[in-house]
């Protein structure tokens, strides 16, 4: 606001803003600058600089510098005593050795905002006008959005506001994201309470305020030392038990897991080596998220995964001795997000048609499977599609077409798979 205030405009010929972040680069920052004032390509970046700001009272700002090397910030400046009296650079950092390297002045520390303040400008920026209206993780709007719309749009808000940065999406449609450090500090800061990892544990009791814990132990020979504390964290809501390399007997800690946490709504189990999942896992009403993969032993899903009517994402890619689908997967009313290796040779198309709710359909590694359930027509709600390392699939449902929301579609490694009715369909965003 100060850099737009209309007597710093009507004061200064010219204005940089140059986020450096990373540490001081002489190189960088200047060509950065050279940027900001003409697009003029030239090879001497030093003399079109000192040209561009001969004479001219200019601003520049160099935000954010984590450090800076004395020998660096000399050299720089020395190309910037050029400009009209009354020029001024001002720099932001988190670092007080920075302070002292680049300032000519004394320091101005700017202080925190109170929480009451914090708490109101973060309302604002989610769009709550009001503090007492209390945003949970994500609201649907009303207007028919569905909620991972309503989460995209929160995600391009954050990095609108450099909370977050998009830095690459994937083939499997998942955008990847980068903290700036403040940002990651503050996360970890805030986190702390309610997340605790088991590498901590051996340290004495976890406090009851924790929430979610990532149990990545690779063996059970601290067991009783472990779980005296974890176990008593009867609220829990995320746990992450990945025991890769352990044999069989581990199903009753996962069962006695299973059975002490009532409310958990993340269960990870990925990459985990257990033979059984237990009957108790119907017993987690509040569970939205589920992931078995990469279990290569298990050939058995209880029919009590069925009973998990709050079910959102289910996992169960690579589990490579998985039989057969449960014979009442249809339940799975809320299920959005379907991902699945199967030894089927036909999926189960009564139970599929049910899953209404269904968005992404992802199967790999079907070796029998030979076609798709003619009554894909019904999932209205289904975006995304993806199959890969299904040698036998010969043809997707003609009916698939008619699905208004499908978007994309993405399939790798099916030698066999005709599609050349494919060619027309124009409603895809995304053909791979």
């Amino acid at each position: 606001m100060a850099f737009h205030n209309k007597n710093v405009v009507s004061h200064f010929q010219l204005k940089m803003w140059v986020r450096v972040s990373q540490d001081f680069n002489f190189a960088r920052v200047m060509k950065k600058i050279v940027q900001i004032i003409t697009d003029s390509p030239c090879a001497d970046l030093k003399k079109l600089l000192q040209e561009k700001l001969h004479g001219k009272r200019f601003l520049l700002i160099l935000d954010d510098v984590c450090s800076c090397d004395n020998r660096d910030w000399v050299k720089f400046f020395k190309f910037l005593r050029g400009g009209g009296n009354g020029s001024k650079i001002v720099v932001t950092t988190r670092n007080k050795s920075v302070a002292s390297t680049m300032g000519t002045i004394p320091t101005y520390n700017l202080q925190s905002l109170s929480d009451e303040d914090c708490h109101e400008l973060l309302l604002k920026w989610a769009g709550h006008e009001k503090v007492g209206k209390q945003h949970g993780f994500i609201q649907s709007s009303g207007l028919n959005h569905e909620l991972e719309d309503v989460g995209d749009e929160y995600l391009n808000q954050l990095c609108s506001i450099f909370f977050l940065e998009k830095i690459e999406q994937h083939g499997n449609l998942l955008n990847t994201c980068r903290m700036p450090e403040i940002v990651h500090d503050l996360a970890v800061l805030m986190a702390n309470e309610e997340c605790s990892s088991t590498a901590n544990y051996g340290s004495g009791s976890i406090s009851e305020k924790v929430k979610h814990v990532p149990f990545r132990d690779s063996n059970c020979s601290r067991e009783e030392e472990v779980t005296k504390s974890l176990f008593e964290l009867v609220n829990l809501r995320t746990i992450f038990l990945s025991f890769q390399g352990v044999g069989a007997n581990d199903t009753g800690f996962v069962d006695r897991c299973i059975s002490n946490f009532k409310y958990l709504h993340v269960l990870d189990l990925s990459n985990s080596c257990f033979q059984v999942l237990p009957h108790s896992i119907g017993n987690l009403k509040h569970l939205r998220f589920l992931d078995l993969s990469g279990n290569a032993n298990i050939d058995t899903l209880p029919n009590a995964i069925c009973k998990l009517y709050h079910l959102e994402t289910l996992r169960i890619w690579y589990c490579i001795k998985i039989r057969e689908l449960p014979k009442n997967i249809g339940n799975l009313i809320s299920l959005r997000h379907l991902y699945l290796t199967t030894q089927q040779s036909c999926l189960p198309e009564k139970e599929i048609q049910r899953l209404t709710s269904l968005q992404s359909f992802c199967i790999t590694g079907c070796g029998n499977l030979t076609s798709f359930p003619e009554g894909m027509q019904l999932l209205v709600a289904l975006r995304t599609v993806m199959i890969s390392a299904c040698p036998n699939l010969t043809c997707l449902p003609s009916t698939m077409k008619n699905l208004a929301k499908l978007e994309n579609l993405e399939i790798s490694n099916c030698l066999n798979l005709n599609l050349t009715e494919w060619e027309d369909f124009r409603g895809l965003r995304r053909l791979q």
